[in-house]
């Protein structure tokens, strides 16, 4: 509801610093390096929502997004906001089909790193994907995501906070 996310909003304004591991950092520059390759271009990380969020949002009406659309419709809208030739697309969506419609349309995703890079990212667990995802997000040149997302807030939230675009796509 309306309330929980201002409610949410307002925690995420409370610095809270978090303490990793020097391993933590060293897997998220590992994939960070999967990702921009050593030349470091400008490169843009979509945010497309899937799983609980068809059953639970898209099919009760809560959210209209892309997020509730096919891959292609997904990579299309992406595509309207930036121009970066390098486009990851952070994304819980297990669907082949759907993942390919983005790899189709020159998109990556961690999928399609673990095909390129496999021996820096082959044994990530499923947080090491989340934290190294959601650092993706921050760090990137273009943020874009649409719908509902507390994920999305946290990131948009930090990305204010060092002076880069926060809210590209949030139509």
């Amino acid at each position: 509801s309306w309330g929980n996310s201002v409610m949410f909003h307002r925690a995420v304004e409370v610095d809270i610093p978090l303490k990793f591991a020097s391993k933590t950092f060293s897997t998220i520059n590992s994939f960070i390096q999967a990702i921009s390759g050593k030349y470091h271009q400008n490169w843009t990380v979509a945010h497309w929502r899937r799983g609980d969020q068809i059953l639970r949002r898209c099919h009760t009406l809560v959210d209209r997004s892309v997020n509730c659309e096919d891959g292609n419709t997904f990579a299309a809208k992406v595509k309207m906001h930036t121009n970066d030739s390098l486009i990851y697309v952070a994304t819980n969506e297990q669907n082949i089909t759907e993942l390919n419609m983005l790899h189709s349309a020159g998109m990556i995703t961690y999928q399609r790193l673990l095909q390129h890079h496999s021996d820096h990212i082959s044994n990530f667990s499923k947080l090491d994907i989340l934290l190294s995802e959601v650092h993706a997000m921050i760090e990137a040149t273009t943020f874009l995501a649409w719908g509902i997302s507390e994920m999305d807030d946290v990131v948009q939230y930090e990305r204010k906070k060092r002076g880069i675009s926060y809210c590209i796509g949030q139509d």
